[in-house]
């Protein structure tokens, strides 16, 4: 049996609340429920939900919803931008922090391959307007998650990218440290920030 992207999600997702990694989907509850602690993670709108509300963003949540178009990157750019190769990012766990409403996705969605799982998640609610444009595509998942929180295992992802995020958040050093340690040992940690006149 082929995993759709939920129960892939629940290999490679932690409960926040007792920080294992024993998370289960369950379609009849719409969520990922934790088998230690019985904490539950609803997904609403085929977003997995680990904050009750996206309050702390609300001014990002309303540019991410407006209709205009997701305007993504040239391959060159991308290459330039994050250091990555496209043949490197298939066959990895890929995290992108601070998706938004899905611009690295418009491009990596035409160069992964099945073996390669994404996890986009954004505090916003970008990701659920990400999570409709990219339904189709079982092998990424959208997670509403904190940066100081993100709901991955240490050591566990083979590429993360920050990619003009991290600055977003209250505490970009300590955004920056929980981002980095994600990546496995040999792994890549792909960071754009904005320049320093432009913030």
């Amino acid at each position: 049996k082929t995993m759709n992207r939920f129960e892939r999600a629940a290999r490679h997702l932690k409960c926040n609340a007792c920080e294992k990694q024993a998370l289960e989907y369950q379609a009849a509850a719409s969520a990922l429920v934790c088998s230690g602690c019985n904490t539950q993670y609803p997904i609403v709108d085929n977003v997995i939900r680990f904050v009750p509300n996206d309050a702390y963003v609300g001014n990002f949540s309303k540019q991410w919803e407006m209709n205009a178009p997701l305007d993504p990157w040239s391959v060159p750019e991308f290459i330039q931008q994050t250091g990555v190769l496209p043949r490197d990012w298939r066959g990895n766990v890929i995290v992108d922090a601070g998706c938004g409403k899905g611009k690295s996705e418009t491009y990596l969605s035409r160069l992964i391959d099945e073996a390669s799982f994404v996890i986009a998640f954004d505090l916003s609610n970008g990701v659920t307007r990400a999570a409709k444009a990219f339904a189709a595509h079982e092998n990424i998942v959208f997670v509403q998650a904190r940066f100081e929180s993100a709901p991955i295992p240490p050591e566990s992802v083979d590429i993360v990218l920050a990619k003009g995020t991290l600055m977003h958040s209250p505490d970009l050093v300590r955004s920056f440290d929980a981002m980095a340690t994600l990546v496995k040992p040999g792994g890549r940690l792909a960071v754009e920030l904005y320049p320093t006149d432009a913030v």
